[in-house]
């Protein structure tokens, strides 16, 4: 698994919008992930194999294309 926080691994799929239609749900189920700094185990898995290039790029490198 991801050594990530949520915020940041939300940041590098291109931020809250991005990442809800990455989901295909609604912006404040993912604000709701950040505040709780918790993204569900499921997306988390999904995540780490669809975006896995995205995720595991060093802070401050190229922006992230989704």
């Amino acid at each position: 698994m991801l050594n990530l926080e949520a915020n940041e691994v939300i940041e590098r799929l291109g931020g809250v919008a991005a990442t809800a239609r990455i989901c295909g749900i609604k912006p404040p189920s993912v604000s709701e992930w950040k505040k709780r700094n918790h993204i569900p185990k499921s997306w988390l898995m999904y995540f780490e194999c669809a975006y896995s290039d995205q995720l595991n790029q060093e802070k401050g490198t190229d922006e992230v294309h989704t």
